[in-house]
């Protein structure tokens, strides 16, 4: 006869996947992590106490970039990696053995959005173990979690395990989502009792009923409404935590109260991505500083994620990145900078190799090159070999680029990387902020208004398929040096910055007063509101020499000058008639005008 247990004391197995995509059929199992508890152990999960195994690729399968983002997990990681078959056997024999303990024919096993997991498992099962009835009994919390939160904005594991405490690593491992399971698992069996669902067949009857509606007062949030309703309406920086005081999230605002209460807005949430929403789900805390303007929130909120590292924080994250300087014909680069190392500073080693590469191909470093030993495209363009155009598409496109800039490279030839690349790269821009102003003067008479609608990134989008052509090379290797060459400007640009004083006139205190930052070292040292009488303060540092200036820059000094140069492109380029004026040295001050011009360039 079998046994009838409480929830509590059932014995399960909690169990996640990672795979390369969602149909095993086309796509790889990588990972599988499992382990077995009870509801009422009540206690937290470390890594070492759930099995794990990385899953043998088939011979010549990689794992796509994609999935390297996510899972940090990289082909060569699997070269340990244990057969499907052997996984299989110790998975199943962990099941027998819970199903007998429980007195069950199956195994109760609990996965959170089971719909992935189970096609992967019924795989491996029509595979190894065809001869034996499927041995799981699936119990998925993805479902549980719907009736018990229907109001809640999202219910993934990720979003469920934060809004009840627990902080999910952030790449997707199995053992991690393992533990994050048991978490989930032991606290909505402790709800379920609350809804006088105590057992396995009261759980799978309940299971059966429609979802309940969402109560049509909007979206469930663990945030206190009063928290951010009571907020200033002043600039500063949010930190928005989980109920275990986990940070996740730090933004800037021009107003507090105004943007954190933007998130909640019914209207507004459509426009809001999945990951914003998720991280929603979690946010129970709420801490905000006040700063003397906007300008200062936007500095803050950069130093502040670089010290945090909040998860979902996608810019300004230190991770791995690391500044860089290079020589001067820029084929080596150090993390610091010297007379060997002079060009800088750059936010990667890869800044500028796409740009070295084409100086050092127009100046004939390729023409012995063998094509077995060396892709001269995917070098050229920036793009790992796989996206790299034909060979012939190739010479074709760098034809028609010799032909556009033909009278420049022979000017150049002999110095193409150190002048001759840098000048085509400042007539590209000009030439960009041409089509740029064109673009918006003919949205004004077209719509009436002045919305620029033309994507001024610049950057070179890499590791997308995409269709070549010949004039599509020249114009990516046109966009590679008036990118290059722009990251040399602003470099010296930042260097020069990192000395400095501003001075503007905020919404708050025009008429009256100016706001004062003082920088040196890259860093403020001084933040005051000042009277229009009052001078501003030469800076400090503004004998110091470039080679020395270089010295100070780490990722959050470099990120802190770009974020500046940013904020201080919004503020003369503000409808307001702003007072701006920044010094860098005695005779050296750059008033609003100035600086417009300037920041065209940086």
């Amino acid at each position: 006869m079998k046994k009838t247990k409480s929830l509590s004391g059932l014995e399960v197995l909690v169990l996640d996947c990672q795979a390369t995509g969602a149909n095993p059929e086309s796509n790889h199992l990588m990972e599988i992590g499992w382990s077995h508890t009870q509801a009422s152990q009540f206690k937290e999960f470390s890594e070492s106490m759930i099995e794990s195994y990385l899953v043998r690729l088939p011979e010549g399968e990689e794992i796509p970039r994609r999935v390297t983002r996510i899972t940090g997990l990289k082909t060569e990681d699997f070269d340990t990696g244990v057969s499907a078959e052997i996984i299989w056997e110790k998975l199943s024999a962990t099941a027998r053995q819970i199903a007998s303990a429980n007195q069950l024919d199956l195994c109760p096993t609990i996965i959170h959005y089971s719909r992935f997991e189970e096609v992967f498992l019924h795989h491996l099962h029509q595979q190894y173990g065809a001869k034996e009835p499927f041995p799981f009994e699936v119990i998925c919390t993805h479902k549980v979690t719907r009736r018990l939160f229907p109001d809640l904005p999202r219910k993934g594991l990720r979003a469920i395990a934060g809004y009840l405490g627990y902080s999910v690593p952030e790449f997707r491992r199995s053992a991690h989502h393992t533990a994050a399971s048991i978490f989930i698992w032991q606290r909505v069996v402790r709800l379920l009792k609350e809804n006088n669902v105590e057992t396995l067949e009261e759980l799978k009857e309940w299971l059966k009923k429609p979802l309940a509606k969402a109560t049509g007062s909007g979206m469930d949030y663990p945030m206190e409404a009063e928290l951010r309703l009571n907020l200033p309406k002043k600039p500063g920086i949010y930190r928005m935590s989980r109920s275990n005081g986990d940070l996740l999230y730090i933004g800037k605002a021009t107003s507090l109260k105004h943007r954190v209460n933007s998130y909640f807005h019914k209207r507004k949430r459509s426009a809001y991505s999945r990951n914003t929403l998720e991280m929603l789900t979690q946010a129970a805390h709420l801490e905000v500083i006040v700063t003397g303007s906007a300008l200062e929130a936007a500095l803050l909120e950069a130093d502040e994620i670089k010290k945090h590292s909040p998860p979902y924080n996608v810019a300004l994250r230190q991770r791995e990145r690391e500044i860089v300087f290079f020589s001067r014909d820029l084929r080596e680069y150090s993390p610091t900078s010297d007379s060997s190392h002079p060009v800088g500073p750059m936010p990667s080693k890869e800044s500028l190799t796409a740009f070295a590469a084409i100086g050092a191909f127009l100046e004939g470093q390729f023409s012995n090159a063998n094509d077995n030993e060396i892709n001269i495209p995917a070098l050229v363009l920036g793009i790992p070999p796989e996206y790299a155009p034909e060979v012939d598409c190739f010479k074709e496109g760098t034809g028609i680029f010799q032909q556009r800039h033909d009278q420049l490279l022979k000017k150049f030839e002999e110095n193409i990387l150190s002048k001759g690349l840098m000048i085509l790269g400042k007539q590209l821009r000009r030439q960009k902020l041409e089509e740029l102003a064109l673009a918006e003067s003919t949205a004004e008479e077209e719509n009436g208004d002045t919305s620029d609608q033309t994507n001024n990134n610049e950057t070179i989008e890499t590791g997308e398929e995409r269709t070549w052509t010949p004039e599509s090379v020249a114009n990516v290797m046109e966009g590679i040096i008036r990118f290059g060459a722009h990251l040399i400007r602003r470099a010296r640009w930042y260097c020069l910055l990192s000395e400095s004083s501003l001075a503007w006139t905020t919404g708050e205190t025009a008429g009256r007063q100016r706001r004062l930052l003082v920088f040196q070292e890259g860093t403020i040292i001084r933040q005051e509101d000042i009277t229009q009488e009052q001078e501003i303060p030469i800076p400090p540092g503004y004998q110091q020499p470039f080679p020395a200036r270089q010295k100070n820059f780490d990722v959050m000094t470099y990120d802190r000058l770009r974020v500046l140069t940013t904020e201080l492109r919004r503020l003369v380029s503000d409808e307001i008639d702003r007072h701006v004026q920044l010094h860098l040295s005695p005779k050296v001050v750059l008033g609003r005008q100035q600086l417009l011009n300037l920041l065209q360039w940086v």
